[in-house]
């Protein structure tokens, strides 16, 4: 494949002593006129001007615009489609950007050139990842922390692109292994977002339903105002029914044994990068191809060496290598306890129920202290008991706050309401506490973006459950939704 610049290099006239020599042969030529052409050239080597013409050649070979036409070819090379082994660039428009500080004739498009570049910038020409942006401005607004629709994900070696800029979109995502709040961040978004990151607080759907939209900034993500979509009770239930169900396959010894981790090699993605390359080219030597580069279920990218499956290292301070469901779970109900006992204390008198329920909840956390040491039947009877009462009492306040509230969805409310969301479940098995209390989820969260998407907000984010369940509804109210396939299988590309 060529390229405008590989044309143009190739246009370029040979300069003074370069690339018009022929090669030496093995036979004489004893014509006369190659005879006289000799004699001519050793009196070029003995003339009082050839010290003075081999210092101008070599002046010239080691000027700025021939070393920066070496670098364009070298640049050109490594782009061009087939190469076997990874390179580095920075992709405007299929072509390498490349650093053209100190040349006062640079070659090729201007578009490519970047004269002094920023730390971000020269690092993205530099380094080993691979960056596809559509134009110089998207080169420019990305590494100068402007929004845009693109981004990196670096741990994965994922280049994206999503409709940031093409108006409000719901996002599916599998928490453990891309978070919208990454891409945020990556992709330099500012305004307004919402999320499932958390939870408003508890009185917010005592309000009237008409006057919640838009009152609920919960935190700062990167440089967009996060937006909490949920109610906690409803998010606390869900919870507690994962962590039974997590329990019940437990005890039927079903959860699936965790892999020592013997047979993977992680690396940061240079020594990753550098790997792959001595692969290659020792493969290349004994007429092999390169390794093949998989993705495993988190989307990081490996290959197989020596019985090895040599992958990235994870981000360990992202949002994703932090998720634990077993974990989250408790987070949430913390979160539930904290926001009943800040409402509590607007009330006079106290609802004794409430002040129940904040204490039964504490006693379930503390079951969870030391829980892998515990006997199965313990398990068993936390699983039976106590969890189960608290997932029933939690899920009956959730469906409360939905009658109360008066979220309505076209003339359904309440029950009704409830009921029929439930039945765009798409779990198989929709009569379990999972299923139930995912609905109740569903319920807040379909307010919450058809509010946003009215609201200016660029975006929402929830797990892929969720968006399978609401998507009818979603597409009924004409929302934009990708699906965590659809992200992965049309806005993605390696970065490799």
């Amino acid at each position: 494949m060529q390229t405008h610049l590989d044309r143009q290099a190739g246009a370029t006239p040979d300069r003074p002593g370069r690339g018009n020599r022929s090669a030496t042969s093995g036979f004489a030529d004893r014509r006369p006129e190659s005879a006289t052409q000799a004699q001519l050239q050793d009196l070029a080597r003995t003339s009082p001007q050839a010290t003075q013409l081999e210092a101008m050649q070599a002046r010239a070979d080691a000027s700025p615009g021939v070393a920066a036409l070496q670098r364009v070819e070298s640049l050109q090379g490594a782009a061009r489609e087939g190469d076997a082994v990874v390179q580095r660039k920075a992709l405007i428009d299929g072509e390498p950007a490349w650093d053209a500080t100190g040349v006062q004739y640079p070659p090729g498009s201007k578009d490519l050139q970047v004269v002094n570049p920023s730390k971000e910038k020269k690092e993205a020409i530099d380094d080993d990842y691979v960056r596809h942006y559509a134009d110089r401005a998207e080169f420019d607004n990305h590494l100068g922390k402007q929004p845009v629709d693109v981004g990196l994900v670096k741990d994965k070696a994922l280049w994206y692109d999503l409709p940031f800029s093409g108006g409000f979109f719901v996002l599916g995502e599998a928490h453990n292994v891309l978070s919208y709040q990454t891409i945020i961040g990556e992709s330099n978004q500012t305004g307004k977002i919402l999320g499932e990151g958390g939870s408003v607080p508890f009185d917010h759907y005592a309000e009237d339903a008409a006057t919640r939209k838009g009152k609920t900034p919960m935190i700062k993500t990167h440089g967009a105002d996060e937006f909490a979509m949920e109610s906690p009770a409803a998010k606390a239930a869900y919870a507690l029914a994962s962590l039974g169900a997590d329990i019940d396959k437990e005890l039927l010894g079903s959860v699936a044994a965790t892999s020592s981790g013997s047979d993977v090699k992680e690396f940061n993605f240079e020594k990753w990068n550098e790997i792959y390359q001595k692969v290659t080219t020792k493969n290349g030597r004994n007429g092999r191809k390169p390794p093949a580069v998989g993705r495993d279920d988190t989307k990081r990218p490996y290959f197989e060496f020596r019985n090895f499956k040599v992958t990235l290292q994870p981000d360990v301070k992202s949002k994703e290598s932090g998720y634990s469901r077993n974990g989250t779970a408790q987070r949430v109900v913390k979160e539930l306890c904290n926001a009943l006992e800040s409402w509590q204390g607007k009330q006079k008198p106290r609802d004794q129920g409430i002040d129940d329920l904040i204490k039964d909840l504490n006693t379930l956390l503390g079951e969870f202290t030391n829980w892998e040491q515990r006997p199965n039947n313990e398990k068993k009877d936390v699983r039976d008991g106590s969890l189960a009462q608290m997932i029933d009492a939690v899920a009956k306040l959730a469906r409360k706050e939905i009658k109360d509230s008066k979220i309505t969805r076209g003339s359904k409310s309440g029950d009704d309401l409830i009921s029929e969301q439930h039945g765009h479940n798409k779990t198989k098995a929709k009569d379990t506490e999972l299923a139930k209390t995912c609905t109740l989820r569903d319920v807040f969260m379909y307010e919450a973006i058809v509010n946003a998407s009215q609201d200016g907000f660029l975006m929402a984010g929830v797990g892929n459950d969720h968006l399978r369940n609401l998507e009818k509804p979603l597409k009924d109210a004409g929302i934009k939704t990708i699906s965590h396939s659809t992200f992965f299988k049309s806005h993605v590309k390696d970065a490799i």
